[in-house]
C-alpha cells in the first residue's frame, strides 16, 4: 500500500486560525501558551480533560487538517509546532516561538 501525500496548507495559515479564534487569542494574550494540562505531572499526557482543556485549539487544527487530508489520519506533530512557533507574541508586538504548554 502507497504511503499517503497530503499537501500541508500554506505556512502561517493554521497559526492564522488560531489567532483569529477570539478565546485562543485571549488566552495567548493572557499568559502566552496555546496548550493547558490538567497538571504538571499530566504535560503531554493525552486524556478526556486535556482535550477539554485544549477544545478550541484542537477544533482549528482539526478544520485546517480536514481540508488538506482526505483520509482519518491524524496531522503531523511538526506541522502543528511549527504553526504555533509562528504565532505573534501579542504582549510584545514580537514574532517569537511560545511555550506550547501551561499546567493548570
Amino acid at each position: 500500500m502507497a504511503a499517503l501525500e497530503v499537501q500541508l496548507p500554506e505556512q502561517g495559515h493554521l497559526a492564522n486560525g488560531w489567532e483569529q479564534c477570539c478565546p485562543i487569542r485571549h488566552l495567548l494574550r493572557s499568559d502566552g501558551r496555546l496548550l493547558r494540562w490538567p497538571s504538571v505531572k499530566l504535560t503531554g499526557v493525552p486524556s478526556k480533560r486535556s482535550v477539554n482543556l485544549n477544545e478550541q485549539v484542537l477544533q482549528v487544527a482539526i478544520r485546517e487538517w480536514a481540508q488538506v487530508c482526505p483520509v482519518p489520519k491524524g496531522p503531523p506533530i511538526s506541522w502543528l509546532k511549527a504553526e504555533a512557533g509562528l504565532l505573534p507574541r501579542a504582549t510584545l508586538g514580537l514574532y517569537t516561538p511560545l511555550s506550547l504548554v501551561k499546567t493548570q
